[in-house]
C-alpha cells in the first residue's frame, strides 16, 4: 500500500474508546491518524452535536430522539468513562491545526437550511485544504462546493442499488472532491465494474475515501486505489500501510 495513504479515525479510535467523543478523536490522533471522520445532528434547539444516529439509544443507557433533545439535556448524557456529546464548534477548537477532517452531515435532522452556518463554522476554524463534508444526502454537498470547500459523495447501499451507470450519471451531476465508498461495494457490484468507475473517477481527478476498513483482507481489495482509509482500528491499519 502506498505510505501517503491517509488513514483516519472512524469516529474517533472507535474500536478503543467511546465514538465521537473528545476522547476518542484524541486517541485517534495520539495513535497516528492524520484525521478523523465524525457525524453532526441537530439538537431541537438548533445545536449542532457530534453523534451518529438521530437517536442517543445506541451510545447510552438512555433514551431519546437528539432532534427532541435540548442541548442541555444532550450534554447530560453519558458516553462512558464520563464522556459527552460534543458540539460541533467545541470538537473544531479542540483539533490539531494539520489534521484532516472529514464531516458527514446526517439528513435526519439536517437540511439545506443548516449548510451555510455549519459552512461559517467549519471555516471560522480550519483550513479548507483540511476539510472534506461528505453526506449521504447529496442535495447537502453543492452549498460547500460554492464555497470552495471539499466534498465527498457517500455511497450507501440504496445508491449501489442504481447500478454503476446511474452511478456515474450522479457523480458527474454532484461533481464532488471524493467518492467515499464502502469498502463492501465489492459484495454488492461486480469486482471489475467497481474497479473501472474508480479508474475513471481518478482521471477527472476524484480522490477515493473507504469506509469502514478494518481487516488486512480489507486492505487488499482497496490498497491500489485508497487516497484515505477511514477504520475504526487505527493501529492495526497504520501497521498494515507501513509494513507494505
Amino acid at each position: 500500500m502506498n505510505k501517503d495513504v491517509k488513514v483516519l479515525g472512524h469516529r474517533g479510535y472507535r474500536a478503543l474508546y467511546p465514538e465521537n467523543t473528545l476522547l476518542a478523536f484524541d486517541k485517534a490522533f495520539a495513535a497516528g491518524a492524520q484525521g478523523i471522520e465524525c457525524d453532526v445532528q441537530k439538537s431541537r434547539d438548533g445545536y449542532y452535536m457530534i453523534i451518529h444516529d438521530d437517536t442517543i439509544d445506541g451510545v447510552s443507557s438512555q433514551s431519546g430522539r437528539v432532534a427532541d433533545m435540548t442541548l442541555d439535556a444532550l450534554k447530560q448524557v453519558d458516553l462512558g468513562g464520563g464522556q459527552r456529546i460534543p458540539e460541533l464548534e467545541e470538537l473544531l477548537k479542540s483539533l490539531p491545526a494539520d489534521k484532516l477532517i472529514n464531516i458527514e452531515l446526517k439528513a435526519e435532522t439536517l437540511t439545506i437550511d443548516d449548510c451555510p452556518p455549519i459552512c461559517n463554522m467549519l471555516l471560522a476554524h480550519l483550513e479548507r485544504k483540511n476539510l472534506l463534508v461528505s453526506s449521504f444526502e447529496h442535495s447537502l454537498l453543492p452549498y460547500f462546493k460554492q464555497r470552495q470547500v471539499n466534498t465527498g459523495m457517500l455511497l450507501g447501499e440504496n445508491h449501489l442499488g442504481l447500478g454503476i451507470i446511474n452511478i456515474i450519471r450522479r457523480i458527474s451531476a454532484i461533481q464532488p472532491e471524493c467518492l467515499n465508498l464502502p469498502v463492501e461495494i465489492f459484495q454488492h457490484l461486480n469486482k471489475h465494474l467497481v474497479y473501472l468507475m474508480i479508474r475513471l473517477a481518478k482521471a477527472f481527478k476524484k480522490k477515493i475515501v473507504f469506509w469502514t476498513v478494518n481487516t488486512e483482507e480489507q486492505v487488499a481489495l482497496i490498497c491500489s486505489i485508497a487516497d484515505v482509509i477511514i477504520t475504526d482500528d487505527i493501529d492495526r491499519i497504520l501497521r498494515i500501510r507501513n509494513r507494505a
